[in-house]
């Protein structure tokens, strides 16, 4: 996934499919070029669009970040604010548990 370069801040988020009490984020880096643009990117579980945990700063270049973080949402969010340039991320995986019994394609447990 990548952004837009941006002279206001950009972001890029995993929405679930339903709301979950996250515990742990795997965020894996880019590979071929470009390592250090994660650098800086903040980490946040979200409800819709109210913050639930600041998950902190990405902080140096490596290939793989384990980001222990608890929070009960239903979006991780990867943003950074202010003039910044384009944003590359290979993969995000969000660990944790949903009240769901049966996760079913394209439903929304929550109304459930």
């Amino acid at each position: 996934a990548h952004t837009n370069p941006s002279d206001s801040g950009i972001w890029l988020r995993v929405q679930l499919q339903s709301t979950a009490n996250i515990r742990f984020i795997e965020i894996y880096n880019r590979e071929g070029g470009w390592w250090d643009r994660i650098v800086g990117l903040s980490v946040f579980i979200k409800q819709d669009e109210d913050f639930v945990e600041n998950c902190g700063e990405i902080e140096g270049v490596k290939n793989k970040y384990d980001i222990a973080c608890s929070g009960k949402g239903n979006i991780v969010e990867l943003s950074k604010e202010g003039n910044t340039v384009l944003q590359n991320i290979a993969e995000i995986e969000v660990f944790g548990e949903s009240h769901c019994e049966v996760q079913i394609p394209n439903s929304n447990c929550d109304e459930a």
